[in-house]
């Protein structure tokens, strides 16, 4: 698992490519990137052209990324860990299965 700030926007680019081709992500174990994807998983988009964007974050720099209506972003975690470790913000965003 690489956390580092290189490794963590290597991890988002790849995101990034997903979400434009509408391919599916699944994450685990990358508790780094989720706060990143924010808007993403609240569904909070703005409508531009036709096309949907989301604003994908790093610390205090935002870029829009086009998501592509086929997206899904899937985020993998036991309860327990889940619970112990992911900011409850971040749990308010997920479907719980």
């Amino acid at each position: 698992r690489d956390h580092s700030y290189a490794g963590v926007c290597r991890n988002l680019n790849r995101i990034k490519l997903c979400m434009e081709a509408g391919r599916p992500v699944v994450l685990f174990q990358l508790d780094s990137l989720y706060e990143s994807l924010y808007d993403a998983l609240n569904q909070f988009h703005v409508v531009f052209g036709g096309h949907r964007y989301v604003d994908l974050g790093l610390g205090s720099q935002r870029v829009k990324c086009r998501m592509h209506p086929d997206f899904r972003l899937v985020i993998v975690a036991e309860q327990e860990t889940a619970l112990q470790r992911l900011p409850i913000p971040l749990l308010n965003r997920l479907e719980k299965h």
